[in-house]
């Protein structure tokens, strides 16, 4: 249990590393535009929900508590903007937007307490013209006592 913790929080270091250490933003070059200009879609980075961090977690169980005893969700992409919601099981979370690349939120123990599949969704309920992103967080079985 304890190396699966510790490889979590590895993993969760690396991926935040990663999303920090870029301009959060990716763009692409479109052939029709003179070589070194970037073309983006709408003005705006392109959007992608890349991970959820953690991708799953064991029902009934608080993954990354945080101080208010919440389990912590990282959501790594491109594209996010300030006002966009994490959204979990369909339930808006409060949502922190660390960078276009990161979002944080923090999940009530309540909605982790059966197995199955829950739909993430980001969204900015602000701007329906921003696309909403979707994955799936799994809950897995809850261990043994």
């Amino acid at each position: 249990m304890r190396t699966e913790r510790a490889r979590a929080a590895a993993v969760l270091l690396v991926a935040l590393a990663a999303a920090l250490g870029s301009s959060g933003c990716r763009e692409r070059e479109d052939p029709r535009v003179a070589p070194g200009r970037i073309l983006r879609a709408h003005g705006r980075p392109e959007r992608a929900l890349l991970a959820l961090i953690p991708p799953q977690a064991r029902a009934g169980e608080i993954f990354q508590r945080q101080p208010d005893g919440k389990a912590g969700l990282a959501v790594l992409g491109t594209g996010f903007t300030p006002g966009d919601v994490i959204r979990f099981g369909g339930r808006a979370l409060t949502t922190m937007a660390a960078n276009s690349r990161l979002l944080t939120a923090s999940i009530p123990p309540d909605l982790l307490a059966r197995e199955g599949e829950i739909e993430v969704t980001v969204a900015n309920p602000g701007d329906p013209n921003v696309p909403v992103l979707r994955a799936t967080f799994r809950l897995l079985a809850s261990s043994p006592p």
